[in-house]
């Protein structure tokens, strides 16, 4: 998933018709069985972003084998109030084989889902901290989106954002930066 279309532009967007805006990232490779646990997990998604507006919320899988095209979150304490939300101790995309079967045989790793929960304005401040020259091509498009200047603004800085992963360039900072929560649903 490209950091600057799929993430980045939404955002934007959805943060100008609402600043409170919660958004989310779903995959459409999945098969997701059975859907009424996995509709549980992401209303809790919802509710922890709405509560906690510096939570960035991601989904966990068990992993049933150590993958080395996955990316892994450590789970860390429950988050409180949450039931079973964990908060994210860190997150570590793709690893090498070795490690990625050190994290299995721990326990306490999960395999990111590639799917997530945020409000609009915290990855906006995500990207900012992380990303800046990325931000700034967004609030670029951002300022003129809804204008007759859309399409050109549009047309001519998108094609400039680097294309990185979320998972990169802000899950994996983001861990480990006091200032957001990282929650494992």
């Amino acid at each position: 998933m490209l950091f600057r279309s799929a993430v980045g532009l939404p955002a934007v967007v959805a943060g100008k018709q609402d600043p409170e805006a919660v958004i989310a990232v779903f995959t459409a490779d999945h098969l997701i069985e059975p859907i009424d646990v996995f509709r549980e997990c992401v209303d809790l998604g919802f509710r922890i972003a709405e509560t906690l507006p510096a939570a960035l919320v991601t989904f966990g899988i068990r992993p049933t084998h150590a993958a080395t095209g996955y990316g892994y979150v450590e789970m860390g304490e429950p988050l409180e109030g949450f039931g079973e939300a964990l908060a994210t101790v860190q997150f570590v995309e793709k690893p090498d084989a070795a490690t990625a079967a050190r994290y299995v045989e721990s326990g306490r790793y999960a395999w990111n889902s590639g799917m997530f929960v945020w409000r609009a304005s915290t990855l906006l401040a995500c990207i900012e901290r992380y990303r800046p020259q990325v931000h700034a091509g967004l609030m670029k498009i951002g300022e003129a989106w809804g204008t007759d200047r859309q399409q050109a603004v549009l047309s001519e800085v998108y094609p400039t954002l680097e294309k990185i992963s979320v998972d990169f360039a802000v899950m994996e900072p983001a861990s480990s930066d006091d200032r957001v929560t990282v929650a494992t649903v």
